[in-house]
């Protein structure tokens, strides 16, 4: 069970990165650019949580 969430969280968190990275390269102000990929590392959790709870049962 622990195995499936660790391997669960590689999507959000890759997704985290990439969105960081995006915003960085959009925004350079490095303030603007961490609050919105913690927005999208919570959005991202949040929405992928759904996504497997829904399809979990």
């Amino acid at each position: 069970a622990f195995v499936i969430r660790y391997q669960s969280y590689i999507p959000v968190v890759v997704f985290a990165i990439i969105g960081f990275f995006i915003f960085q390269t959009i925004i350079p102000a490095p303030i603007i650019g961490i609050v919105l990929g913690l927005i999208v590392l919570v959005g991202g959790t949040v929405v992928f949580r759904l996504f497997v709870r829904d399809r979990s049962y």
